[in-house]
């Protein structure tokens, strides 16, 4: 067997293996995969599984994961040309979360606003922007997120529309693109 430490480009076609194979994976023990495995990957590994959960390794033989359970069961499918990948302390294996372009932080930060759409006018803006400091009177700072550039005059919402929607507490709106606020 041989051992190293996961690269991003490995991190990423184990990503890919998981997301491609978890669908027609068969989780068992190691009793039941016939084959030695081509590849195992041992740390924190997701399965997005109910009944598995996070498991501590998976095998995988011709890019489908034929066990995933504790480390020993999978390393009891390794072989002389098994290739064990340790995942890294505080790191984890996600399967299907591959991405090329998320705001993450401006996903938790669209629970908390107004969405408007492309469709709203600046009446509709208004209205709901309204509804949505009605709702959550606490809240420090109002937010919104969603506008377009032809509801408004000038091409943005301006400070006295600002203000005259909330004139005690700080008004922010990011535009559709997420490039404007």
């Amino acid at each position: 067997m041989t051992k190293k430490q996961i690269s991003m480009k490995k991190f990423l076609s184990i990503l890919l293996a998981l997301t491609l194979s978890l669908s027609v994976v068969s989780f068992g023990t190691a009793e039941t995969a016939a084959d030695t495995a081509d590849s195992v990957i041992i740390g924190k590994i997701y399965t997005a599984d109910d009944t598995l959960g996070t498991v501590e390794a998976v095998a995988v033989k011709d890019g489908v994961i034929i066990y995933a359970g504790d480390e020993a069961g999978a390393r009891a499918l390794a072989g002389d040309s098994t290739e064990i990948t340790e995942v890294p302390e505080g790191q984890m294996v996600m399967p299907g979360f591959i991405d090329g372009h998320t705001h993450v932080t401006n996903m938790q930060l669209t629970n908390m606003m107004v969405l408007f759409t492309t469709d709203d006018t600046l009446q509709d803006y208004i209205d709901k922007f309204n509804a949505y400091m009605a709702e959550k009177p606490d809240m420090p700072i109002y937010m919104g997120k969603g506008w377009i550039n032809s509801s408004f005059e000038n091409g943005c919402p301006t400070a006295d529309i600002l203000d005259a929607l909330c004139p005690d507490k700080p008004v922010a709106m990011l535009s559709s693109d997420n490039h404007s606020l």
